[in-house]
């Protein structure tokens, strides 16, 4: 079974670019989305399931690869992220220019405790940790983020 939300992205990116829809994806194992999804619908259940997952977000026009890396880096900080190098390595892989109709994914991998962006399907940096996975996903469903936007995710409500 699929489990999939169309919405616009997070205030910070969708506020900086307005160019994205986020698709967040939980599927079975084998396409690496969400293997199961949390017993109890909140915020935080989501953001601490070690499972595999992933976050899907749909270029809706072109933009510059410096507004994601910024609305990435500031979104990360907010949800209490401070490890600069593993900070560096992640936004390293945003691209220079972003075309409408490309996609960006962000999976973690729960045997491996790694979260990898990638752009089209090709990977392009991983960072090891479920600290890190959790600062990723707290980027949409922190407890400072839209109400709307983590029922949404959560399937709280319908989208």
């Amino acid at each position: 079974m699929v489990y999939a939300i169309d919405l616009p992205v997070f205030a910070a990116l969708a506020a900086a670019t307005a160019a994205f829809v986020a698709s967040v994806v939980f599927t079975p194992s084998e396409s690496r989305g969400m293997v199961r999804l949390p017993p109890v619908r909140s915020r935080d259940a989501f953001i601490d399931a070690d499972v595999d997952k992933r976050f899907v977000l749909r270029m809706l026009r072109d933009a510059d690869g410096d507004l994601l890396r910024e609305a990435f880096r500031d979104a990360l900080l907010k949800s209490g992220w401070d490890d600069a190098a593993r900070l560096r390595v992640f936004l390293s892989a945003v691209r220079e220019r972003l075309k409408a109709g490309a996609y960006v994914s962000i999976t973690y991998d729960a045997t491996r405790k790694v979260t990898t962006l990638a752009f089209d399907d090709t990977p392009g940096a991983s960072v090891e940790g479920y600290a890190f996975m959790r600062a990723v996903w707290g980027m949409w469903l922190g407890k400072d983020e839209a109400p709307a936007l983590a029922d949404a995710l959560t399937g709280k409500t319908a989208a």
